[in-house]
């Protein structure tokens, strides 16, 4: 296993019709077989940008981030499904999170489940505009290369290209998570420990 190479699914070459078999091929194996598999060549994808947005976001105050919490962490607000919630200190999981859906295409009207119809919160700060500019452009993208992946999985698996398109347009319940595990300080939690070793502890 320590041997294991995760395949690598080429978003290039996907792009390339003479490739694309392959490339679907390749994703439909690595997903059977396997069960993890890289992306790589995702056109428009900026991790510099991601990881500045990300610690933008967790390094704002609480007087801030309070405003964000889901009804849950701050009975105040109104959101119960999207926004922050804080680090827990007693949870093995030790981590905090910014979660928003769909800003710019048509809401799902989900009468089963209201909780996904819910509209993003977004901070009221200095920077603010710039970071939901990139928050929902980065989740757009991130929705196309799904929509691309599953494209890809259809034609792997003998399907028209579109046959699980209608399942996640217009609109789902897809959440993008800004995720951070910040450092614990103090004594770790018996509730973190695997056998000997400390879970999640890990900073930036």
């Amino acid at each position: 296993m320590a041997d294991l190479k995760l395949p690598i699914i080429n978003l290039a070459k996907a792009a390339d019709l003479s490739q694309r078999q392959e490339v679907a091929k390749t994703l439909c194996d690595a997903a059977a077989n396997i069960g993890f598999f890289y992306v790589e060549n995702v056109k428009g994808y900026k991790e510099d940008e991601l990881a500045r947005w990300c610690q933008w976001i967790f390094d704002q105050p609480k007087s801030v981030t309070s405003k964000l919490c889901r009804k849950i962490w701050n009975p105040e607000n109104d959101n119960v499904y999207r926004g922050f919630f804080p680090t827990v200190e007693n949870d093995s999981s030790f981590k905090e999170a910014f979660e928003i859906g769909y800003e710019s295409r048509i809401p799902l009207n989900n009468e089963n489940n209201p909780w996904f119809n819910e509209g993003n919160v977004w901070p009221l700060c200095e920077g603010s505009d710039e970071f939901k500019i990139f928050a929902t452009a980065h989740f757009d993208l991130m929705v196309e290369v799904c929509l691309e992946l599953c494209r890809l999985f259809c034609l792997g698996s003998g399907l028209e290209e579109n046959s699980l398109e209608y399942a996640f347009v217009p609109g789902a319940v897809s959440t993008l998570r800004f995720l951070h595990y910040p450092i614990r300080h103090g004594p770790v939690p018996e509730v973190a420990f695997e056998g000997e070793t400390a879970v999640c502890t890990c900073g930036y």
